[in-house]
């Protein structure tokens, strides 16, 4: 299993503490706000550096849910992108911060929210940018259960290249997701 349980906390509807624990291994990450996303494993605990090298131009390794991969088969279309298999949200950030994987993207708007505060924790304290098509960061709503929009994780320059590849190579029969929900945050 590449499954995980999370904990994330919020701190004024902002991602700030994040705990992601994958049983079958036995790791735990652990992110709060200004400092170093440490791994944890039963011998040992690492701070992880900061993420600070730039997306790739070229053969940027892009993750994706099965289901978002079948329903949005377009992207294996993209030049140069080549898939990354993984689990969870909070594995697919760990990837991305230990360097086996560029970028998580969920194009399908129906992300729920509990399944991303603990990976955006991780993902800020680490240097990642996250965002959708029409903004930075993740937003958090009170009644809201649901990201009603496309997010992606990754290296410094994703949010540009998912605007710019994933949007723009969208089939027209595919709608791009409104403006996000109406309730402001800034990244961290």
């Amino acid at each position: 299993g590449m499954y995980s349980v999370m904990i994330g906390v919020l701190i004024d509807n902002k991602p700030a503490y994040g705990w992601v624990y994958q049983p079958t291994a036995d790791v735990l990450y652990v992110a709060a706000p200004w400092q170093p996303v440490r791994k944890i494993t039963a011998d040992k605990s690492l701070e992880l550096p900061h993420v600070c090298l730039s997306l790739p131009r070229s053969n940027i390794r892009l993750m994706m849910g099965n289901r978002d991969r079948e329903k949005h088969n377009w992207v294996g279309t993209i030049p140069g992108v080549e898939f990354v298999y993984s689990g969870s949200v909070g594995l697919r950030v760990a990837m991305i911060i230990e360097g086996a994987a560029d970028v998580y993207a969920h194009l399908s708007a129906k992300l729920k929210v509990w399944d991303t505060a603990a990976p955006a924790a991780m993902a800020l304290s680490a240097g990642l940018e996250v965002g959708s098509f029409d903004f930075d960061g993740v937003q958090y709503v009170d009644s809201q259960t649901i990201h009603d929009y496309a997010i992606a994780f990754g290296r410094p320059g994703t949010l540009a290249w998912m605007r710019d590849n994933l949007r723009a190579a969208r089939p027209a029969e595919t709608p791009v997701i409104a403006a996000a929900p109406t309730s402001s945050f800034l990244p961290l």
